[in-house]
C-alpha cells in the first residue's frame, strides 16, 4: 500500500471549484476524488491508468473523471520530459447550476460528469495554443477574484466549446493483459480473489501475470484489489446503516482489523470516523 491518502480530498475554493497549474511529479498511486475533475496536459508524455485501461498522457489531451472515478497518472518527469498540466476540480451540481442557461453546453456538461460515466478523453492538440492562452488568462482573474465559482463556471463554458469540434479518444475493448485483469477484478473484488485464479481464468501463469501488470499499470495486482474493495467500502459507509464488520464483509475483506488496517492506511482515518464525518456533513 502506498503512504498516500487514496481518497485524494480536495480542498474547494468558494466550496465548489479549485483552479491550479502544477508542474513536477505526478500521482503515481490509485486513487479518487470526491469532486470531477479536469486534468489538462501541457507538456510531458506518460499514461493513465482509467476504466481498466491504459492511455496515453500528451499535450493537448483533456482527461475528465467523474467524482469517484479510479485513475492512476504517471508521468516520469525529467529535464527531458517535463510534465506540466493544468487541473480544475468542481462541484459538478454547483457548476452545473451555472450552466443552465447554456443548454448545449450544460447537457454535454451532465453527460460527461454523471456519476455512472466512463472518463471523457479529448485530443485537442489542434488547439493546443489557444487552450493554454485561455488557461492563462483565466488563471489571473481566477487568483484576483473573490468570487472563483463564477470564474470557473465561465473558463468550463470556453472549455466545453472545444469539446465540440475537438477529436473524443474512443476506449475499445483493450487486449493488454493488465485490462483483462482489472476487469475480472471489477467483477469479483467483493468476493475472494486469488492471484492464480485470475491467472488460471485467463489462461496465463500467476507469475506472468503479476509481471505483466505491474510492467502495463506500474502497481500490483493486490494494491488494485484492495483500492477497489476500499471505494466500495467507502459507498456503504456513505450510504447505509451497515456494521462496520458488515461492511468489511460485502466489500471484501474476510477479516476485519486487516480491513480497519487497510482503510486507515489507504484514506488516513478509521472506518468509524470515517462514517461519523460524513453524517455530520449530511447534517449540516
Amino acid at each position: 500500500m502506498t503512504d498516500e491518502a487514496l481518497l485524494d480530498r480536495i480542498t474547494l475554493d468558494d466550496f465548489s471549484t479549485e483552479f491550479k497549474r502544477s508542474r513536477g511529479k505526478s500521482v503515481n498511486y490509485y486513487h479518487w476524488h470526491q469532486c470531477l475533475e479536469l486534468l489538462y496536459i501541457e507538456s510531458g508524455v506518460g499514461i493513465v491508468v482509467v476504466d481498466n485501461q491504459k492511455f496515453t498522457a500528451r499535450p493537448g489531451r483533456l482527461f475528465i473523471f467523474p467524482q469517484g472515478k479510479i485513475h492512476k497518472v504517471m508521468v516520469e518527469n525529467s529535464d527531458k520530459n517535463c510534465y506540466e498540466r493544468t487541473i480544475i476540480h468542481v462541484d459538478a451540481a454547483m457548476i452545473a447550476s451555472w450552466l443552465r442557461p447554456f443548454t448545449q453546453r450544460y447537457n454535454l456538461f451532465c453527460e460527461i460528469s454523471a456519476a455512472d460515466a466512463r472518463v471523457s478523453i479529448y485530443d485537442l492538440t489542434d488547439s493546443h495554443a489557444q487552450i493554454e492562452n485561455l488557461f492563462s488568462l483565466f488563471w489571473e482573474s481566477y487568483k484576483a477574484s473573490t468570487g472563483k465559482t463564477e470564474v470557473t463556471a465561465l473558463l468550463l463554458l470556453n472549455i466545453l466549446s472545444f469539446l465540440t469540434s475537438g477529436v473524443y479518444v474512443r476506449a475499445g475493448n483493450s487486449g493488454l493483459l493488465s485490462s483483462k485483469i482489472m476487469r475480472q477484478i471489477e467483477a469479483t473484488y467483493t468476493t475472494k480473489i486469488s492471484l492464480q485464479g485470475l491467472a488460471d481464468k485467463l489462461g496465463v501463469s500467476a507469475s506472468y501475470a503479476s509481471r505483466t501488470f505491474r510492467k502495463e499499470t506500474g502497481g500490483t495486482i493486490q494494491e488494485y484489489i484492495i483500492i477497489r474493495r476500499i471505494k466500495h467500502a467507502c459507498e456503504l459507509l456513505e450510504h447505509t446503516s451497515l456494521s462496520i464488520g458488515e461492511v468489511a464483509a460485502q466489500s471484501g475483506f474476510n477479516h476485519v482489523t486487516y480491513f480497519i488496517k487497510c482503510f486507515n492506511e489507504a484514506l488516513g482515518c478509521a472506518p468509524l470516523r470515517y462514517k461519523n464525518n460524513h453524517i455530520r456533513k449530511g447534517e449540516k
